[in-house]
């Protein structure tokens, strides 16, 4: 398996909700409609998920200079003041970590590696620190034990997620594989680490011990077994049988895949199984992948990985590709510009947002 190949890039796979990518004038009203409802009910959480969405929208259409704008912005309003609970700590690092995907998206799978990583030892270690020149009051940030313990178990969570992801992005397995045993992160169920030791052993050459891994795999979620059977598929090479592939494919088919927050996932995943099968000259990898470019029509990542893919570009008819096609351009995705109005339309909710974020409580303070 090559380590920085289509089929490695779009591991680890795991169901994780992400938004959906609708079209762009829909998504600034979502972020308004947020921003009013966070403002309405004085919510910060609510607040901090529209400057996180927002960043995403940036990054989206291709102006991450916004994207690390808009976070950085964020985090210096939500940092100001320690934090009363766990719940109000992790949204005021929520921007830091969003500048680690940042970089992984731009590429710099090692500097995502190392921000979230410096992150997490400030925390960890109650230390101060300076990250993209942002201050992060590490050492006073949650004052109570009991949110500072949970605060550092969901930061180790994020470092082994979103680390992970970054440096395999970067095509670096074996580093990834490591660095997550160093911490503990390989588990025994198809998570985002028992992937990345799955795929590190294969793009060393070490098919035996991937299979091994994956003979081992606690069974977990319909999800994890799906993976858990295609990446099977993709390390047996020459020595696939009918049963693996009867096995993989009916642990894929009997998934739900009606939730629109799973659509990326769901589409990544059928790629990967159709791949593995032997590209869309098979019938049945040819049904999935038929089926992918049917659900891919309502989300502009799907959509934009459906073009991507060259088995689903062989079967696209013109209707299919236009419409695909379009979708993309109605979301924006990768134009390079945000249109004016809706600059406008963002930097409202996003000042809407700061103030629900500024006026929040510190520790120690009554409502």
């Amino acid at each position: 398996m090559d380590p920085t190949g289509a089929q490695a890039r779009r591991f680890p796979l795991v169901a994780r909700p992400r938004p959906a990518c609708t079209p762009l004038p829909e998504r600034v009203t979502d972020l308004t409609r947020r921003a009013a409802a966070a403002t309405r009910n004085d919510d910060p959480a609510a607040a901090t998920a529209v400057v996180n969405l927002a960043a995403l929208l940036a990054s989206d259409c291709g102006r991450s200079d916004l994207a690390r704008q808009w976070s950085a912005r964020l985090a210096r309003s939500a940092l100001v003041h320690p934090a009363p609970d766990f719940p109000t700590a992790s949204h005021s690092l929520e921007p830091i970590i969003n500048l680690a995907r940042l970089r992984t998206r731009a590429g710099d799978g090692t500097g995502a590696w190392r921000l979230l990583e410096t992150l997490y030892g400030a925390i960890a270690s109650r230390t101060d620190t300076t990250i993209d020149g942002i201050t992060v009051p590490a050492a006073h940030l949650t004052p109570e034990p009991t949110a500072h313990r949970e605060l550092r178990q969901w930061l180790w969570t994020v470092l082994l997620s979103s680390g992970a992801h970054a440096l395999a992005t970067a095509g670096r397995w074996v580093d990834a594989y490591y660095r997550l045993q160093q911490r503990n992160g390989i588990g025994r169920r198809m998570l985002d680490g028992r992937q990345v030791a799955v795929i590190a052993h294969a793009t060393a050459g070490r098919r035996a011990r991937a299979l091994e891994l994956l003979h081992d795999t606690e069974p977990g979620e319909p999800w994890e077994r799906a993976v858990t059977a295609s990446l099977t598929l993709l390390c047996q090479q020459a020595a696939i049988t009918s049963t693996t592939q009867r096995h993989a494919v009916a642990a894929y088919q009997g998934l739900d895949t009606t939730a629109a927050n799973l659509v990326v996932f769901h589409t990544r995943l059928g790629m990967c199984l159709a791949d593995a099968l032997g590209g869309v000259e098979q019938p049945v990898a040819q049904t999935i992948t038929a089926d992918l470019i049917e659900r891919a029509s309502g989300d502009g990542y799907a959509a934009r990985d459906v073009l991507a893919h060259p088995g689903c570009r062989a079967i696209l008819n013109q209707r299919q590709a236009e419409q695909l096609t379009q979708q993309v351009s109605a979301c924006g995705l990768d134009a390079g510009r945000i249109p004016e109005r809706l600059l406008t339309e963002i930097a409202d909710a996003l000042d809407a947002a700061e103030a629900v974020i500024r006026a929040t409580p510190t520790a120690g303070t009554s409502t």
